[in-house]
């Protein structure tokens, strides 16, 4: 389907090959992305996920209380 939109978005709203290029490419690093990253949490131990998970969320906090 993203296929079909992307060959009609560039015929009709001028996204040129480039942008479809660069789309393609970071879809499929997503794909591989996504593989890797269940590769690795199938392997972590559920109390060093969790406590991982809480230190993303933490982080992700300052920064938008004080750069965001």
């Amino acid at each position: 389907m993203h296929v079909t939109k992307s060959i009609v978005y560039q015929k009709y709203l001028g996204i040129g090959l480039e942008a479809v290029k660069l789309g393609l490419f970071i879809g499929i690093a997503m794909i591989a992305g996504t593989w890797a990253g269940k590769k690795v949490i199938e392997k972590l131990p559920k109390e060093t996920f969790v406590k991982f998970v809480t230190l993303l969320l933490l982080v992700m906090g300052l920064e938008l209380i004080f750069w965001g």
